[in-house]
């Protein structure tokens, strides 16, 4: 029910227009929505679970914001409106990235009330780099990590310290990087997987949000967002069980969707890279033994993309098998190009429909993958002011895309 002015509201109000729900006492004893345990649990709260230890100390080292690991080494920061940033990424002195960095967060809601009707958080705009406060050893991060203080210079007349807002870790995945049994001699071998950890969090009003950069031994770098704190929730309706599910008493969950944006510059043994995708394609031919026969199997499919607008994958069309950045003036000692592939371990979707008023402020959610062109002018694809502007951006991702450049042996 809604009203045109605050007369009208007083006026059904008084009159039984309006519905009227009073809510229980709170009782003291119902402990949703704190961090006190409740429920039975079957794990002995007397006994300590696992925990890393290093007999030897650190296997990486770090000199201020320099960082070197198992053949990787790289400068980080963390930039006050985005967050965390990797730049000049080497392995076995090889440099692989310029940058790699987090560029925006969004969560946009849905719901049967106004506030979860116009709740849309574009979070660089709440400055979500400055938002990473002290971690918590054993929890945030393994006792054994470094901590580091991070410094930010933002709404405030001189830098704030952020005192262990990073950490830096080594820890076992738990999962061999390979191994072999062979039944046939009795012969096995297997290799040890760790992972080097770069880690900070931002706490966005309810939400937190852990930021990981994973270094693996076999060259293989991850990025990775958990997301955790507590729901934006709203009054419960029956009409918003459309919408979310009922957590609470008058307590709705609201269905929202998180996109992360992240900026990729490769530079694969050198900064004029190429971009082609990959897919499978059955093949049927004639058995060159049996010519009476047929084979059916998967054959390599190759596009070379040559522009910016033909390499912007778009939402709601098939993602290709593999996607892949490669040089094409290298090649290794078997003769391939040398490159780089980008796995996506995302479900993520379009948040709105192209176009759509607050949808111009995040034009680069259009696109799980977008390639462009490098440009010092296009540093970032998004920016503090898209909060409170989106309709019309002072940086829309889509003008990186609209020239439409040549992407073929470029700096992208």
């Amino acid at each position: 029910m809604y009203f045109d002015s605050v007369e009208e509201l007083i006026e059904k109000y008084e009159s039984g227009g309006v519905e009227k729900i009073k809510l229980p006492d709170h009782d003291d004893k119902d402990l949703y929505s704190t961090y006190i345990p409740r429920g039975h649990s079957n794990t002995r709260p007397n006994v300590h679970g696992p925990k890393l230890v290093e007999p030897q100390g650190h296997r990486y080292e770090v000199d201020r914001n320099f960082v070197e690991y198992a053949g990787w080494s790289f400068a980080y920061r963390v930039r006050s409106s985005a967050g965390l940033q990797v730049f000049d990424l080497r392995f076995n002195g090889e440099r692989i990235a310029y940058e790699i960095s987090l560029q925006e967060a969004i969560a946009f809601y849905s719901g049967d009330t106004p506030a979860a009707m116009q709740t849309k958080y574009i979070d660089a705009g709440w400055a979500m780099g400055t938002l990473s406060y002290e971690l918590a050893p054993g929890i945030d991060c393994p006792e054994i990590a470094t901590f580091v203080d991070l410094f930010h210079y933002f709404d405030t007349d001189k830098p704030v310290r952020y005192i262990n807002a990073l950490c830096i870790f080594e820890m076992t995945t738990a999962v061999p990087l390979r191994r072999h049994f062979d039944s046939e001699f009795n012969i096995y071998a297997g290799l040890d997987n760790t992972v080097l950890v770069l880690r900070t969090t931002s706490t966005v009003y309810n939400y937190d949000y852990i930021w990981d950069f994973l270094f693996y031994q076999n060259g293989v770098m991850e990025v990775k967002v958990s997301a955790t704190g507590y729901i934006h929730a709203t009054f419960f309706t029956p009409n918003g069980l459309h919408y979310g599910t009922k957590v609470y008493n008058y307590v709705l969950g609201n269905l929202h969707t998180h996109l992360i944006h992240y900026k990729v510059d490769l530079d694969i043994a050198g900064r004029e890279n190429s971009f082609e995708t990959i897919d499978l394609r059955y093949v049927n031919f004639t058995n060159p033994w049996s010519p009476k026969h047929f084979i059916v199997q998967s054959k390599l499919h190759r596009t070379e993309h040559k522009t910016e607008r033909s390499a912007a994958l778009r939402f709601g069309k098939k993602f290709p098998r593999y996607v892949h950045f490669y040089n094409p003036n290298e090649k290794n000692k078997w003769g391939h190009q040398k490159g780089y592939r980008i796995q996506f371990n995302s479900h993520a979707d379009s948040v709105l429909p192209r176009g759509w008023r607050e949808e111009n402020g995040i034009s680069w959610a259009r696109y799980p993958l977008a390639v462009t062109r490098h440009k010092d002018s296009e540093a970032t694809s998004s920016s503090i002011y898209t909060q409170c502007d989106p309709w019309e951006p002072v940086v829309s991702f889509e003008d990186y895309i609209r020239n439409n450049e040549d992407i073929v042996n470029q700096v992208q």
